[in-house]
Protein backbone atom coordinates (compact mmCIF):
# COMPACT_ATOMS: atom_id res chain seq x y z
CA UNK A 1 0.00 0.00 0.00
CA UNK A 2 1.55 2.69 -1.07
CA UNK A 3 0.94 6.38 0.32
CA UNK A 4 2.76 8.44 -1.55
CA UNK A 5 2.73 9.81 -5.00
CA UNK A 6 0.01 9.82 -7.58
CA UNK A 7 -0.71 6.22 -6.70
CA UNK A 8 -1.40 7.37 -2.99
CA UNK A 9 -3.31 10.14 -4.09
CA UNK A 10 -5.48 7.93 -6.53
CA UNK A 11 -5.82 5.26 -3.62
CA UNK A 12 -7.09 8.05 -0.74
CA UNK A 13 -9.23 9.70 -3.48
CA UNK A 14 -11.14 6.59 -4.39
CA UNK A 15 -11.37 5.63 -0.71
CA UNK A 16 -12.94 8.98 0.16
CA UNK A 17 -15.57 8.49 -2.40
CA UNK A 18 -16.27 5.42 -2.11
CA UNK A 19 -17.08 5.97 2.07
CA UNK A 20 -18.90 8.92 0.62
CA UNK A 21 -21.02 6.83 -1.73
CA UNK A 22 -21.53 4.27 0.73
CA UNK A 23 -22.90 6.92 3.38
CA UNK A 24 -24.69 8.09 1.08
CA UNK A 25 -26.83 4.48 1.79
CA UNK A 26 -28.06 6.01 4.69
CA UNK A 27 -29.82 9.08 3.28
CA UNK A 28 -31.27 6.29 0.97
CA UNK A 29 -32.42 4.01 4.00
CA UNK A 30 -33.55 7.69 6.05
CA UNK A 31 -35.66 7.97 3.15
CA UNK A 32 -37.07 4.89 2.82
CA UNK A 33 -38.25 4.75 6.34
CA UNK A 34 -39.89 8.10 6.09
CA UNK A 35 -41.55 7.07 3.27
CA UNK A 36 -42.23 3.86 4.81
CA UNK A 37 -41.96 2.89 0.98
CA UNK A 38 -39.58 0.75 -1.27
CA UNK A 39 -41.04 2.31 -4.67
CA UNK A 40 -38.74 3.30 -7.34
CA UNK A 41 -35.47 1.00 -5.86
CA UNK A 42 -34.12 -1.40 -8.02
CA UNK A 43 -33.27 -4.48 -5.59
CA UNK A 44 -31.40 -6.21 -8.07
CA UNK A 45 -29.07 -3.09 -7.66
CA UNK A 46 -28.67 -2.88 -4.31
CA UNK A 47 -28.16 -6.73 -4.51
CA UNK A 48 -25.17 -6.18 -6.95
CA UNK A 49 -24.14 -3.42 -4.64
CA UNK A 50 -23.80 -5.89 -1.58
CA UNK A 51 -22.02 -8.32 -4.07
CA UNK A 52 -19.46 -5.42 -5.00
CA UNK A 53 -18.61 -4.37 -1.51
CA UNK A 54 -18.19 -7.68 -0.11
CA UNK A 55 -15.88 -8.96 -2.83
CA UNK A 56 -14.00 -5.71 -2.41
CA UNK A 57 -13.76 -6.07 1.04
CA UNK A 58 -12.67 -10.06 0.90
CA UNK A 59 -10.20 -9.08 -1.64
CA UNK A 60 -8.51 -5.90 0.27
CA UNK A 61 -8.45 -8.48 3.56
CA UNK A 62 -6.52 -10.84 1.37
CA UNK A 63 -4.37 -7.86 0.09
CA UNK A 64 -4.09 -6.14 3.48
CA UNK A 65 -5.27 -2.79 1.69
CA UNK A 66 -7.33 -0.42 4.10
CA UNK A 67 -8.44 1.78 0.81
CA UNK A 68 -10.27 -1.44 -0.34
CA UNK A 69 -11.63 -2.86 3.46
CA UNK A 70 -12.88 0.32 4.85
CA UNK A 71 -14.95 1.64 2.52
CA UNK A 72 -16.48 -1.64 1.02
CA UNK A 73 -17.09 -2.74 4.56
CA UNK A 74 -19.83 0.37 4.77
CA UNK A 75 -21.28 -0.86 1.82
CA UNK A 76 -21.08 -4.55 2.70
CA UNK A 77 -22.78 -3.34 6.14
CA UNK A 78 -25.50 -0.52 4.89
CA UNK A 79 -26.79 -2.38 1.68
CA UNK A 80 -28.08 -5.43 3.09
CA UNK A 81 -30.00 -2.97 5.63
CA UNK A 82 -31.88 -1.51 2.34
CA UNK A 83 -32.48 -4.67 1.50
CA UNK A 84 -34.10 -5.59 4.42
CA UNK A 85 -36.41 -2.66 4.16
CA UNK A 86 -37.38 -3.27 0.30
CA UNK A 87 -38.39 -6.81 1.47
CA UNK A 88 -39.80 -5.13 4.67
CA UNK A 89 -41.84 -2.61 2.76
CA UNK A 90 -43.10 -4.82 0.08
CA UNK A 91 -44.32 -7.48 2.69
CA UNK A 92 -46.50 -4.71 4.49
CA UNK A 93 -47.91 -3.39 1.00
CA UNK A 94 -48.86 -6.95 0.65
CA UNK A 95 -50.55 -7.42 3.94
CA UNK A 96 -52.05 -3.93 3.82
CA UNK A 97 -53.82 -4.88 0.59
CA UNK A 98 -55.06 -7.96 1.32
CA UNK A 99 -56.47 -6.66 4.62
CA UNK A 100 -58.16 -3.57 2.30
CA UNK A 101 -59.53 -6.34 -0.05
CA UNK A 102 -61.10 -8.44 3.18
CA UNK A 103 -62.18 -5.65 4.82
CA UNK A 104 -64.24 -4.15 1.64
CA UNK A 105 -65.49 -7.53 0.72
CA UNK A 106 -67.00 -7.76 4.50
CA UNK A 107 -68.61 -4.24 3.97
CA UNK A 108 -70.15 -5.15 0.15
CA UNK A 109 -71.52 -8.51 1.65
CA UNK A 110 -72.83 -6.67 4.58
CA UNK A 111 -74.90 -4.26 2.45
CA UNK A 112 -76.04 -6.57 0.20
CA UNK A 113 -77.60 -8.10 2.62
Amino acid sequence: MELTGLVGLMGCSASVFAILLNLAMLLQIRDMWTSQTHEGINPIMILFMFLNSFFWTLYGFFQQDWFMIIPNTLGTIFTPIVLFLIVYFAHKKYVTKRISKKLIEKEIEKRSK
